[in-house]
């Protein structure tokens, strides 16, 4: 396993965590037909912490499992500023998540060898 990937994953690990503590990790999975929306970030059908817990988090790790190419996410298109305006916007305080976030864009903002 890569460094990119062994650290993806354990920021993986870390934001479920996180998400988890501050209450925001959901015992009910959304429908098909919510996961389908073609929204950046599913805007229109869930809300960031449900976009992180059942896209996100399953999509990047499925990613590390296999070893394969993580995605390349240009800086001025990261996650964290679209979570920490969600989270803000409904009041609640979750830096902690916002910052795993940030750390993710980061490792993903180039290519590595």
């Amino acid at each position: 396993m890569s460094t990119q990937h062994s650290l993806l994953a354990s920021y993986l690990l870390k934001l479920e965590t996180a998400l988890q503590q501050h209450e925001l990790w959901s015992t009910n999975s959304p429908s098909k037909q919510q996961l389908a929306s073609l929204q950046p970030f599913c805007l229109d059908t869930l809300t960031i912490e449900q976009w992180l817990q059942f896209v996100l988090i399953p999509r990047f790790s499925k990613l590390v499992a296999s070893g394969a190419e993580l995605p390349v996410i240009p800086a001025d298109n990261g996650m964290a500023g679209m979570a920490d305006i969600a989270f803000n916007q409904r009041n609640i305080r979750a830096n902690e998540v916002v910052d795993l976030i940030r750390s993710i864009d980061f490792l993903l903002e180039t290519p590595w060898p």
